[in-house]
């Protein structure tokens, strides 16, 4: 069956977006004290759960389960995927304000007028994870 450009693109949203909810999952109450290991690696392993329980496709669920890995990985060597990189540059803007002079000013206050910061994560994404944890 042929390639269909409009199906990878599918998927690198969906996988983004998957990202976005569960980047932090090892840090729920439950799950913060639930192994010895660093919260990002347990993470990880919560995302394959996740994604073998929703039967999500493997490649997906790798891609998914390294950006939780490594999207504090400040390193200059090796390679990243697309969204382990896009991740690992929103955490950098969000939690230290780097990588500020890739976005536009105007496009920054845009996004925080519209969706103003509130005290903890976003609300979504926290019911999500709650819901998984």
């Amino acid at each position: 069956m042929p390639s269909n450009p409009g199906n990878h693109l599918h998927s690198a949203r969906v996988s983004f977006f998957l990202t976005c909810l569960l980047y932090d999952i090892g840090t729920t109450g439950k799950n913060i004290t639930a192994k010895s290991m660093s919260f990002v690696f347990h993470g990880s392993v919560l995302v394959l759960d996740f994604a073998e329980v929703f039967e999500t496709p493997i490649e997906q669920a790798e891609n998914v389960a390294e950006a939780v890995i490594r999207h504090q990985d400040l390193g200059d060597t090796g390679r990243l995927t697309r969204i382990g990189g896009l991740i690992r540059l929103t955490t950098i803007f969000d939690n230290m304000g780097g990588q500020n002079e890739l976005v536009a000013k105007e496009t920054i206050e845009s996004v925080i007028a519209a969706f103003p910061r509130i005290i903890g994560h976003c609300a979504l994404r926290r019911y999500f994870v709650r819901r998984m944890a």
